[in-house]
């Protein structure tokens, strides 16, 4: 054991890894007689607003969602020195960037397998009007039951968007700059790389029908690209169809997967529960038993999404809109695992922008660099993370 138990209750057995702000360990809860993981704040992030913000976060939306498919939370507080800590669940398993490495891609059945638990954890997250954001293969882990089971969870609620909750106002816009996009690159929806803020389940949906093309495909849309080109193509591209890179899916299944990849939100399942009635080939049920169901109908049916600055109508998500005839140039994307930021020669057009992020660009330097950040949450609940390829 490290020294005394952490809080007077954690007796901390060893290391699980350690990151840029913080340290996970695995921990006796004397009290419950469990294993736990506790992620303690070093002491440079405790002095940081913005990483205690999202400590906290993380604690309080996994607990209120309170989902086998979300990792679960249990504690949140500050030891006797002063410092934030988060206990969580201790999970056996590997992620699903671990698996995607090792085997590239899945069958069918396992893929779509994997995407339900997916979908009924976002489910309960979009019921309450949370946006997890950042959804990624190193943000689903899975839990070896034993026997061939596997039980998939949810982590890093770190920078989730709470839709239409004004108490929050605060944490969000600390958490989430204007003119700043949060979450993957890779994985991340058009209108977060666009710059937009009016996020709901929609956002997930996408990023959630990126890790089933992956799964299915051994590829993501698009990969392979510069980041800046990168952001680019997923803004304001329509995501290639899976079949053209994976012949093997079924039209049914390729059908919801392209819904889901739709370029303008208004075109895409509505919800979690959308994405897996269309997975199951099911009808949406006119009655789920949820808390708040009716006000997240009534949030779904008009668009979330006006349209932007440069566009008429919505439909214009699917037209270039620079004076070149090509898309805008992306002039920031930061997230969980990049912070971005590129730099053209000269200020670049804001033509097609975002208004939160124009007035960004106007004294954005020359020809710059790429500077990137691994996010210290993938580093820790994970043992280990090769590179993505």
């Amino acid at each position: 054991m490290f020294g005394p138990p952490l809080a007077g209750r954690y007796a901390v057995r060893r290391e699980l890894g350690h990151g840029a702000s913080a340290r996970v360990y695995v921990a006796d809860d004397q009290k419950l007689g469990r294993a736990v993981a506790i992620k303690v704040l070093n002491a440079s992030s405790a002095h940081s607003h913005e990483a205690v913000q999202r400590l906290e976060r993380e604690g309080r939306v996994s607990a209120v969602i309170n989902h086998p498919n979300v990792c679960a939370v249990s504690d949140v507080g500050r030891l006797d020195n002063g410092l934030p800590f988060l206990v969580m669940e201790h999970l056996t398993g590997e992620t699903l960037a671990d698996r995607l490495d090792r085997e590239k891609h899945l069958s069918i059945d396992v893929a779509v397998g994997f995407t339900e638990q997916m979908l009924l954890g976002l489910y309960a997250a979009h019921r309450l009007g949370i946006v997890h954001r950042d959804l990624k293969p190193a943000n689903v882990f899975l839990v070896d039951l034993g026997l061939g089971r596997l039980l998939l969870k949810l982590l890093d609620f770190g920078t989730a968007y709470l839709t239409g909750v004004t108490n929050h106002a605060e944490s969000q816009e600390s958490l989430t700059h204007a003119g700043l996009v949060v979450g993957t690159p890779e994985y991340m929806a058009p209108e977060q790389l666009r710059g937009l803020r009016d996020f709901d389940a929609r956002t997930d949906v996408y990023a959630c029908g990126v890790v089933l093309y992956e799964m299915l495909a051994g590829r993501r849309p698009f990969q392979g690209l510069p980041i800046d080109q990168l952001c680019q193509a997923i803004a304001f591209k329509q995501a290639p169809p899976i079949r053209q890179v994976a012949p093997h899916v079924a039209p049914p299944l390729a059908r919801a997967i392209d819904i889901a990849l739709a370029l303008n939100p208004s075109r895409r399942h509505a919800d979690a529960a959308a994405f897996l009635a269309a997975l199951r080939q099911e009808s949406v049920p006119e009655s789920l038993p949820t808390a708040g169901i009716d006000a997240l109908k009534q949030r779904l049916a008009t668009p979330a999404f006006p349209p932007p600055a440069h566009a008429a109508t919505l439909d214009e998500w699917d037209v270039p809109t620079t004076e070149g005839g090509g898309p805008p140039p992306m002039p920031v994307a930061s997230g969980s695992d990049w912070e971005v930021a590129t730099h053209q020669t000269g200020p670049p057009s804001t033509s097609g922008i975002s208004p939160l992020t124009a007035p960004l660009l106007q004294n954005m330097p020359g020809p710059g660099s790429v500077d990137v950040e691994m996010d210290e949450m993938d580093e820790m609940l994970q043992l280990r993370r090769p590179p993505r390829r």
